[in-house]
């Protein structure tokens, strides 16, 4: 569990203070920094309730966005998605807050990066002309999640508070995540069904 003084160290960081205001796309109902005390809050409320790091990567996952928008204003080439750049800003943050707090620096910065992979791929895969070509694609996908070198339960564990966190009632793209983190997590049990929805998706949004 997270202890409130740490909560409210983190809530106070600038880094997460800069998502204030900044509003989102059509698939969030709140601004990056209210989202953000979302997703920490759904990954606190988890029965049983996950690592700290997730949590305190839950809070930190959008950080990027902020320099993202910044840099789309200025007109700059933007190489990086939000998830890469809020990494490398977590990797350089003061290393005496994750010691305090018995915190894995490192662990929380990878999986800040790697958050986006779920949603990123599968965009990809509601693409997908046919199941062969869906099934290709998921199998990257968990190539993907292995080469990350971080535990694929915690990198669906925060995609799923992500993903929870983003409106604020479930819609059909959170069944579809819902149903990708259970097929990922229960030896790929499920995609017959995920293949169908992402088609509905996908004719839908045409």
């Amino acid at each position: 569990m997270i202890s409130k003084k740490l909560e409210s160290i983190l809530i106070q960081l600038p880094e997460v203070q800069a998502g204030k205001g900044l509003l989102q796309n059509e698939f969030h109902d709140f601004d990056v920094y209210n989202h953000s005390i979302n997703c920490a809050d759904c990954l606190k409320k988890m029965k049983p309730c996950p690592n700290i790091n997730i949590i305190v990567a839950g809070y930190l996952h959008d950080i990027g966005k902020p320099v993202i928008y910044k840099l789309k204003k200025q007109r700059k080439d933007i190489k990086k998605n939000h998830g890469e750049i809020g990494k490398a800003m977590v990797e350089k943050m003061d290393v005496s807050l994750f010691r305090k707090y018995g915190l894995d620096q490192k662990n929380i910065a990878r999986l800040v990066g790697a958050h986006c992979l779920p949603i990123n791929n599968i965009i990809k895969m509601r693409k997908a002309l046919n199941y062969n070509q869906f099934v290709e694609l998921y199998n990257k996908f968990l190539d993907k999640l292995n080469q990350t070198g971080l535990d694929k339960k915690n990198i669906m564990t925060l995609f799923f508070a992500d993903s929870l966190s983003k409106k604020k009632k479930k819609d059909i793209y959170f069944k579809e995540s819902n149903l990708v983190i259970n097929t990922v997590l229960n030896n790929n049990i499920g995609l017959e069904k995920i293949y169908s929805l992402q088609k509905k998706i996908y004719e839908a949004n045409k």
